[in-house]
C-alpha cells in the first residue's frame, strides 16, 4: 500500500481520525485536500497535475464520491492516472485496480461521430462506507487552447463542502504577462528569473448555509482563472475568427433558409421559425463549449448530419438568419449559476456556453436546450452576466433579465405502503406549472436516465422505475410536465419502534422546497405550491403525527397550510401541505421579504418533521 507523497500519506491518516457528522444538515463530503500544479507555456500549452482526497461523511457522501469524472478532448489533451486509493473506517488501505479505472466516450442521446474524441476518464471506488476516504492523483495535459493565443485556467472549488486545505501553485514566462485572478485565497506572487510564480492557498473553509442562492454561494468560494489578456475584446474577437468560416450560407441553406421562411419579412416571425427548425430537426448533442473540437463544424455538415453541439445549432442558427441577412450577437454564458456582474473571469475556459441575441438584444436565444421556446432561457441562467459580441467584435457585458416566477405553481402527489418487512414501496406524480415546467424539462433533458432515477426519492435505489409525461396545458401550452415514479426501499425500518421523517420525493421541481431555500427577494414569489402524501402500514401501528399548521403573514402576502389526519382503522396516514404566495417580484420590500423569510422558516421546520411509529405488538408488551 502507497500513498502519493509523505505529505499525502499524513493527511489520509488525519481524515481518518475526522469526526463523523451525525446531523441531517451535516455535510455529506469534507475535502480533505485539493492541491493543484499548473504550468502554463508560451505557446498556451498547460499542464494541471492535481491531487484531491475526500472523506465520505455519510451514505449519501458514499454515493457522491463513487465516481470520480475528469472530461478531457482526446484531439488536444491528455488525462493521466498517476494513482487512487481508499483508506476504510478501520484503516486498511487499498489502491484502486486498472479495472476500476476506464476511458468513456462521452454520453450522447445519438450517435455523433463527429465527437468521437470528446472523453470521460472515470476512477471507480467501490465498496465505499461512510468514514472511508478516497484520493486520486491526475494530470491533465492540453497542448492548445480553444482559441488561438486565447488559452486559460479556470477552477472554482464550491463550498457546499468544508475544505481543510486547498492550494494552486501556477507558473509561467514572465513575458506571457499573464493576467490571474484570485478569489478568496491567500496570494503569494514572485518572479524567478524569467518564470513568474503564483502560490494560492486556504485551509479550513467552513461550508457556506444558508445562503441566499447558489451564486452566492460560488461568489464566495475560492476560485483561480488565469488568462492570456485582461481584455475582453481579446476573446469576442478569437472566437468570432473561430466559427465565422463555419457560417458559410451553401445553396442548400440558402434554399432551407427561403422554404423555412417561406413568404415571411418580419425578422422576428423568420428567426421564430428557424429556432423552431432547428429545435425540431437537429439533436441536441450535449457537448460544453469547453471540450469542442478544434475546428467547428460547417453549418452544411451540420444540416446534413441531423445533430449537433449548442455551439453547432447557434452556427446553424446563425447561417440561416445570414441568408435572410438577420443581425444577431454571439453571447458567452458562464456555465456556473454565478452573477457576479461585469466582473467575469477574462478566459475562455469560463465561457461554457452560448447564446444568440436578436432585436437589438432584446430577445436570448437559448438554441442549446431542446425545450425551450424562442424568447425563453434556462431557468439556471436567469440573472447571469455574459459577454455580448457584435458581428464586428464589439464586447459588452449583458445581463439575462431575472425573470423571478410570477406565474408558476407545481405539487406532488404520493402513495406509500410500509409492508410487515420494514420495506417502503410507493408511487409519486410530480406536476410542474410556468418556470417550474421549465426547470423540470431542463432537469430531464440534462441528466441521464440514471442519474435522473437517483434524483426521484431520497431513498429509493438504482431500480427505480420512472415515467416522463410532457403534456400541454391549454391555458399555457407547452408549460407543463409530469413525472411519474414508482420505486421499492427495502429494510426501510426495523420491526420496533422508530422514528421516521414523512418521505418526501426529491426531483428538480421540489415544489415546496424551490420557496424555503430561498432567501431575500428570492422569496417573493406569485406561486402557489402543494404535497399530497398518504401513507398505509400493513400491520397495525400507533402514530404520532406532528401539529397541524396554518401560517399567514402581510396580509395575504404568503399563507402556509400542513395537516396530518391518522386514521387507526385503516392504518392510513393523510399528509396535504400547501403555500400560497402572492408577493409581487417587482415590488417586494424589506419588510415583504422578512415576513416571507417568516413564512419560509415554518415551511422548513414542517417539511423536516418526523412521526413516532409504534407497532402495536411492541406498544402491548
Amino acid at each position: 500500500m502507497k500513498c502519493f507523497s509523505a505529505p499525502a500519506c499524513a493527511l489520509l491518516a488525519t481524515a481518518m481520525l475526522l469526526p463523523l457528522g451525525a446531523a441531517a444538515e451535516d455535510p455529506h463530503v469534507m475535502v480533505v485536500l485539493d492541491r493543484a500544479s499548473i504550468q502554463v507555456s508560451a505557446s498556451g500549452a498547460t499542464v494541471v497535475d492535481r491531487t484531491q482526497i475526500m472523506k465520505a461523511m455519510d451514505a449519501e457522501g458514499v454515493r457522491m464520491l463513487g465516481t470520480l469524472t475528469i472530461p478531457f478532448n482526446l484531439a488536444r489533451q491528455s488525462v493521466d492516472i498517476k494513482g487512487a486509493s481508499v483508506v476504510m473506517p478501520d484503516q486498511t488501505m487499498r489502491e484502486v485496480g486498472a479495472g476500476d479505472i476506464a476511458t468513456h466516450p462521452w454520453p450522447t442521446p445519438v450517435a455523433a461521430p463527429s465527437y468521437r474524441d470528446v472523453q470521460r476518464k472515470e476512477i471507480r471506488f467501490a465498496g465505499l462506507q461512510p468514514g472511508a476516504v478516497v484520493s486520486a492523483h491526475y494530470v491533465i495535459r492540453t497542448d492548445r487552447p480553444l482559441l488561438q493565443g486565447q488559452g486559460g485556467y479556470f477552477q472554482v472549488v464550491s463550498r457546499a463542502f468544508p475544505i481543510k486545505e486547498l492550494r494552486f501553485d501556477v507558473s509561467a514566462p514572465a513575458a506571457m504577462h499573464l493576467n490571474v485572478r484570485v478569489n478568496n485565497m491567500r496570494t503569494d506572487h514572485q518572479r524567478i528569473g524569467g518564470t513568474e510564480h503564483w502560490t494560492m492557498t486556504a485551509d479550513k473553509v467552513a461550508p457556506l448555509v444558508n445562503v441566499a442562492s447558489t451564486s452566492t454561494l460560488l461568489a464566495k468560494s475560492p476560485f483561480v482563472a488565469i488568462g492570456r489578456s485582461a481584455d475582453p475584446r481579446a476573446v469576442g474577437v478569437a472566437y468570432l475568427g473561430r466559427i465565422a468560416p463555419a457560417e458559410r450560407v451553401t445553396l442548400e441553406l440558402q434554399q432551407l433558409a427561403d422554404s423555412i421562411g417561406e413568404n415571411a419579412i418580419d425578422p422576428s416571425v423568420l428567426v421564430r421559425r428557424y429556432y423552431a427548425w432547428i429545435n425540431a430537426h437537429i439533436a441536441l448533442v450535449p457537448v460544453p463549449l469547453g471540450l469542442a473540437n478544434d475546428r467547428p463544424r460547417a453549418a452544411q455538415d451540420i444540416l446534413l448530419s441531423k445533430y449537433g453541439t449548442a455551439e453547432d445549432r447557434v452556427i446553424l442558427l446563425q447561417a440561416l438568419m445570414h441568408a435572410k441577412e438577420l443581425p444577431s450577437d454571439l453571447v458567452f454564458v458562464p456555465s456556473l449559476p454565478v452573477m457576479w456582474g461585469d466582473q467575469l473571469p477574462l478566459v475562455p475556459e469560463f465561457q461554457d456556453k452560448l447564446l444568440l441575441t436578436v432585436d437589438n438584444g432584446q430577445h436570448v436565444l437559448d438554441i442549446g436546450n431542446p425545450v425551450l421556446a424562442l424568447g425563453e432561457y434556462d431557468p439556471e441562467d436567469h440573472g447571469k452576466f455574459g459577454i455580448r459580441i457584435g458581428p464586428g467584435g464589439g464586447v459588452a457585458p449583458l445581463q439575462i433579465p431575472d425573470a423571478t416566477a410570477t406565474t408558476s405553481n407545481g405539487g406532488t402527489a404520493t402513495q406509500l405502503v410500509m409492508l410487515a418487512d420494514g420495506s417502503l414501496q410507493g408511487s409519486t406524480t410530480v406536476a410542474a406549472y410556468g418556470d417550474m415546467a421549465a426547470s423540470a424539462r431542463h432537469d430531464v433533458f440534462a441528466n441521464d436516465p440514471i442519474a435522473l432515477r437517483g434524483l426521484v426519492s431520497r431513498n429509493a435505489p438504482v431500480g427505480t422505475q420512472l415515467a416522463i409525461v410532457h403534456t400541454d396545458d391549454p391555458l399555457q401550452p407547452s408549460n407543463r410536465f409530469v413525472i411519474n415514479t414508482t420505486f421499492t426501499v427495502p429494510a426501510y425500518h426495523g420491526l420496533t419502534a422508530y422514528r421516521m421523517p414523512i418521505p418526501r420525493v426529491v426531483t428538480g421541481t421540489r415544489p415546496m422546497d424551490a420557496f424555503a431555500a430561498q432567501r431575500g427577494p428570492g422569496l417573493c414569489q406569485r406561486t402557489v405550491r402543494s404535497e399530497e402524501t398518504q401513507l398505509h402500514w400493513v400491520l397495525p401501528v400507533r402514530v404520532d403525527v406532528p401539529r397541524n399548521v396554518d401560517l399567514s403573514v402581510g396580509a395575504g402576502l404568503g399563507r402556509y397550510q400542513a395537516t396530518y389526519i391518522y386514521d387507526d382503522a385503516s392504518r392510513t396516514l393523510r399528509v396535504q401541505r400547501s403555500v400560497t404566495l402572492q408577493a409581487n417580484p417587482v415590488q417586494c420590500d424589506p419588510a415583504q421579504q422578512a415576513q416571507l423569510a417568516k413564512l419560509a422558516e415554518a415551511v422548513r421546520a414542517d417539511i423536516g418533521a418526523t412521526l413516532t411509529v409504534t407497532p402495536v405488538a411492541v406498544a402491548a408488551r
